[in-house]
């Protein structure tokens, strides 16, 4: 279980209308400003009102949902804010990006476009494309980042002057913050059948987290550490006791991460050539 974030960025599916019907011309999705980027669909480049150039080819992996998208071409920028934000927590932005092509545009292979500040002088990350996998073809990408206030500002631009198009999908629920933890150990330890007397499988989370609470207590035998310096919370021991499936409900909480929950559950059987007792 996550906490909901209100962090926001804004889809590129919802047009800001004031500036033009998609696909449009300088034109821009709610919360974003066209710097001479445009608003383009599954249909085409557009060109002038209600007249597009055609994908060619057709647009190859589609995020889902996509109904709208910014283009770019030369030295245009699409700049948004992300907002909601705490300062201190760790976030990641996740988007899609295309090199695109109709049939009379460049065609741009294995080229980088760029998420910077709306200023320039700070480059986030650079978004190459795999020229391999063609244009017209939709990459996902994500940014991970530690927010030092309540905005962060954002553009997309080429990382030079050219000529082809650019396109970047943003959907809703783009932003989200990074969870307290996340499973280390094989997937089958986190739950566990063993008999009185048997060490567990130890148990590893990777957590930026600060503090663990655990509902209910763990038995006589098995304890939770928190290592804060290496950034592991680690199950383990030898529990004494049989009992029944119980599940564990470890919260993992910290001032830079959503807070989330980690399941751990365990049965305990009697020793081989015990009777069982009635549960």
């Amino acid at each position: 279980m996550q906490q909901v974030e209100a962090q926001t960025v804004g889809s590129t599916n919802v047009p800001d209308l004031n500036t033009g019907t998609p696909p449009c011309i300088n034109c821009a999705p709610v919360g974003w400003v066209s710097g001479s980027t445009d608003m383009s669909n599954a249909n085409g480049y557009p060109v002038s009102p209600g007249v597009f150039l055609p994908w060619t080819p057709a647009l190859s992996n589609v995020p889902a949902g996509q109904q709208f998208f910014v283009t770019g071409l030369n030295v245009e920028k699409a700049t948004t804010t992300i907002s909601g934000l705490t300062a201190g927590t760790t976030y990641i932005f996740t988007f899609f990006a295309a090199d695109l092509q109709t049939a009379s545009t460049d065609v741009n292979r294995d080229l980088t476009l760029t998420l910077i500040h709306p200023d320039y002088n700070t480059l986030y990350r650079n978004i190459p494309f795999t020229g391999g996998a063609g244009v017209n073809n939709w990459e996902k990408f994500t940014y991970t980042f530690t927010a030092t206030g309540p905005t962060l500002p954002i553009a997309f631009k080429w990382a030079g002057n050219y000529s082809g198009a650019w396109g970047v999908y943003v959907g809703p629920n783009a932003v989200t913050a990074l969870p307290c933890s996340a499973l280390t150990s094989a997937a089958g330890t986190a739950t566990q059948t063993v008999n009185a007397g048997t060490t567990i499988t130890n148990v590893t989370y990777s957590t930026t987290a600060t503090g663990v609470s655990v509902a209910p207590a763990f038995p006589a035998g098995i304890t939770g550490v928190l290592n804060t310096g290496t950034g592991v919370y680690t199950i383990s021991g030898t529990p004494t006791a049989v009992q029944g499936l119980t599940s564990y409900a470890i919260q993992f909480t910290g001032a830079s991460c959503a807070t989330n929950t980690q399941t751990f559950n365990l049965t305990v059987n009697c020793k081989a050539g015990a009777s069982a007792p009635a549960f």
